[in-house]
């Protein structure tokens, strides 16, 4: 390899390395909005309105006032912040290309898929422990307590 070569390369490798890091908090903002637009989704469907949509900060939520659930809703409204995320990238999936060169392209679907296995994985573990203790104000723990399931079988 010659000189001009390797440099083009280091610079190649940085840009990666720059564009991934940078891919990590436009995700996290993404599937933030996905996670509570999937909440506010059922909340309109079953006739309420969107009273705030916070997914920009820690802290992010949606509250929907006038909504009127079915056992089957108010389950559908707990678990929609998994779902929607899910089904957006499944359709993403539908239009990935594994020979599409860039690098960048795949460290991207890399990422959104190990943090959506989390997102899966938070929920069979919040599961688990529901059964030892009550996880107020999570959406798994609000999912059992409104289907009555037992953890273990959400789990």
């Amino acid at each position: 390899m010659n000189e001009k070569s390797e440099s083009k390369h280091a610079l190649l490798s940085i840009k990666v390395i720059v564009c991934s890091l940078l891919f990590v908090p436009i995700w996290f903002f993404l599937y933030a909005f996905l996670h509570e637009a999937g909440h506010a989704l059922v909340g309109l469907a079953y006739g309420g309105s969107i009273v705030n949509f916070v997914f920009w900060n820690f802290n992010a939520h949606v509250v929907i006032n006038g909504a009127e659930y079915t056992a089957f809703g108010l389950a559908l409204f707990h678990v929609a912040g998994l779902l929607l995320p899910i089904l957006v990238y499944i359709l993403a999936l539908c239009f990935y290309n594994p020979k599409r060169k860039p690098v960048l392209y795949h460290i991207c679907y890399i990422i959104a898929t190990v943090s959506l296995i989390w997102s899966l994985a938070s929920w069979v573990v919040m599961s688990f422990m529901s059964i030892f203790t009550i996880l107020p104000g999570e959406d798994v723990w609000k999912f059992i307590d409104s289907t009555g399931f037992h953890p273990l079988l959400v789990t």
